[in-house]
């Protein structure tokens, strides 16, 4: 028995085995958000997914498909993020949870990533260094002076409590009541043993 075979056109199989391409990223930041752009021309069919530690894009531009997914070193706020879709690129602005010094790398991965390249015109040093030095400060006072920062914190009335630290001061508190309330044991004298003279 002889399998009969079917010859496909050539452009169908180059569509059907070609793998998309990974596009070039340019990223820049502020110690409050990111910036990234993918210059890709006239993308169509755009898909955007946004996640706090995971970017995804995949388009088509000038019949080429390109895809990318980016693990990012830290979270950013999704509802707050926009991304817009020009003639020349895609351009995403990404708001940081935390507002914090700037970060030394856009992905968790600690590789080089050749289509990574961060964009000079959206870099802002002055206020990444200002953030740093802000962030130390505040660091080094927390730990030098526990009582004050943990005052002034509360002071602030900063909205995220962490429960576990929330449990820890209803405990400590508890046990330092139950403290208050205790009553000192007696202690006991030592007698002397019997037997033993003195020299």
């Amino acid at each position: 028995m002889v399998a009969m075979t079917r010859w496909l056109p050539l452009t169908l199989l180059l569509e059907v085995t070609a793998k998309p391409k990974v596009p070039h990223v340019q990223w820049g930041q502020k110690p409050d958000r990111l910036y990234l752009t993918i210059p890709l021309k006239e993308v169509t069919e755009p898909e955007v997914e946004l996640e706090e530690k995971r970017i995804f894009f995949k388009g088509i531009s000038h019949g080429q498909d390109y895809e990318v997914n980016l693990h990012l070193l830290r979270g950013i706020n999704v509802t707050t993020s926009k991304y817009d879709l020009s003639e020349k690129a895609v351009s995403f602005e990404l708001p940081k949870l935390v507002s914090e010094p700037c970060w030394k790398r856009l992905i968790r991965s600690k590789k080089p990533a050749p289509h990574i390249k961060k964009d000079t015109a959206r870099l802002y040093p002055d206020q990444c260094y200002d953030m740093m030095v802000q962030w130390r400060e505040a660091y080094f006072y927390a730990k030098l002076h526990p009582k004050e920062a943990e005052e002034a914190k509360a002071s602030q009335g900063n909205p995220k409590v962490d429960p576990k630290a929330e449990e820890r001061k209803d405990f400590e508190r508890k046990l330092e009541a139950l403290r208050a309330k205790a009553v000192p044991r007696k202690q006991k004298q030592k007698k002397p043993k019997k037997g033993k003279s003195e020299l």
